[in-house]
């Protein structure tokens, strides 16, 4: 048998191996993070995208662009019979669910949503605060307007194609909005208990908008354009930090960060 002892490690030795350990770690824990959210912001690019092939299908089909409250083929003079609905409802047959749109087409009432619910809707930052039909994304107001109402006689003029979008490059589509209110709007963190696709008779009633569904948004066109500068900040919203993914009418979608300029004049996309 040896007589030489075996060497255990001194505490300064360990007291290092620790402070490595915790460097690594320190180290390796934002990488997660990061990995994680840009995934998360993957995601949303990706359900935005396929809203974005859905509208294009649906403007391929009808020639024009879905309105964020649409008539739903009952009596227009019975209002009990005539339950708009919504930008979202009416791409139903477009991203696969012809089930659903089975459901919400001529219905008199409003069917249950579905179960599980439609996670295409929702973007994995975003805490929809809704157990019903939650929303995370909205339409351009200025493109998706009005049309549940056919006997009005201005209804043929609420109609856009794409051949009335000037620049479809730059010309926002879909968007993230944490609240699903039309802003400029109220601060009211009561709001954020409204987001959901099926409660499209609510208005953002008080504000300069007061005829625009809270499942869109609106850059106004303002002349001149005030002073500072407004953001996109200052119309959109996202759970990703100091960006919000947008689509444009082109299809392509792309991360903006909020302080970014916006020339309301460019990207009201009103024909």
């Amino acid at each position: 048998m040896s007589g030489r002892k075996r060497r255990a490690f001194t505490l300064v030795e360990l007291l290092v191996v620790v402070v490595i350990i915790g460097m690594l770690v320190g180290l390796l824990v934002p990488a997660v993070l990061a990995a994680r959210e840009a995934a998360r912001q993957t995601q949303c690019m990706n359900n935005q995208k396929e809203l974005a092939m859905a509208i294009q299908q649906y403007v391929v089909a009808k020639d024009r662009y879905p309105g964020y409250r649409n008539f739903n083929g009952i009596d227009p003079s019975d209002s009990t019979l005539n339950s708009p609905i919504s930008w979202v409802t009416v791409l139903f047959p477009y991203i696969g669910r012809m089930d659903l749109w089975e459901q919400w087409r001529n219905s008199t009432g409003t069917p249950a949503p579905p179960t599980p619910l439609l996670n295409q809707l929702v973007c994995p930052d975003d805490d929809p605060h809704s157990t019903v039909a939650p929303l995370s994304y909205v339409a351009n107001g200025n493109i998706f307007m009005d049309r549940s109402d056919p006997t009005d006689p201005n209804f043929a003029a609420h109609t856009v194609s794409p051949d009335d979008i000037t620049s479809s490059q730059i010309t926002p589509m879909i968007s993230e909005q944490m609240s699903s209110v039309s802003v400029p709007s109220a601060e009211n963190p009561t709001f954020d208990t409204l987001r959901q696709w099926t409660d499209i008779d609510w208005f953002d009633t008080g504000t300069p908008h007061d005829n625009v569904a809270r499942t869109c948004f609106v850059f106004a066109t303002p002349t001149p354009i005030p002073t500072p500068p407004i953001t996109f900040g200052d119309y959109l919203s996202s759970g990703h930090p100091n960006m919000v993914i947008v689509t444009f009418c082109d299809g392509h979608s792309d991360k903006i960060r909020l302080d970014t300029e916006c020339d309301p004049n460019i990207y009201h996309a009103g024909p």
